[in-house]
């Protein structure tokens, strides 16, 4: 099924029913994703990733209140997932920074770094299989929760499963690392 709207310079322009759903929700749907983002390009981006997930999304028996429902959950799992990312990279750097450059001794910062070096070394080794490439396309390539499905070959829902469990041993482990 096609609709037909006018764009900004009043071209007459052909779109099929899902782009139709999203045009039509896309102001709101902005001021969502920028009231939680706080930031016009994560917003934006936000909205990029919305688009295609609702291209995705397969289910055409679904009336417009599911449709609408679909967008607003999806905008919130982009926007949950843009957050951690955001937080992720923050956490790095600063404990990167903190730790091996604003210690003025040579030693310091050589042991510094071995711990840096350590925590990457014990997350080789206490990550295995699909979880250790789950946690590293996420934290290295900073690749979404769908890319990496798409990329592995699984579902979303199972990437942010082995998220969480990366998550959780590292956590434990790396607290007693930094504690020593």
């Amino acid at each position: 099924m096609y609709v037909y709207y006018m764009n900004q310079n009043s071209e007459l322009v052909t779109t099929d029913a899902k782009t139709s759903n999203f045009l039509t929700l896309r102001k709101l749907l902005h001021a969502t994703a920028s009231k939680v983002l706080l930031n016009k390009e994560d917003a934006d981006d936000a909205l990029q990733e919305l688009f295609i997930k609702v291209w995705q999304n397969e289910r055409t028996d679904v009336g417009s209140d599911q449709k609408r429902a679909f967008m607003f959950t999806a905008l919130r799992n982009i926007c949950i997932d843009i957050i951690r990312r955001r937080k992720l990279k923050a956490e790095a750097a600063d404990y990167i920074s903190y730790r091996s450059c604003d210690t003025e001794n040579t030693a310091d910062r050589i042991d510094n770094r071995d711990k840096i070096e350590q925590i990457r070394l014990m997350s080789r080794q206490l990550l295995s299989g699909m979880i250790l490439q789950v946690f590293e396309l996420y934290t290295t390539e900073g690749l979404d929760y769908g890319e990496i499905a798409v990329r592995l070959g699984i579902s979303p829902e199972v990437t942010r499963s082995y998220m969480c469990r990366a998550r959780k041993i590292l956590r434990n482990n790396c607290n007693n690392l930094l504690n020593d």
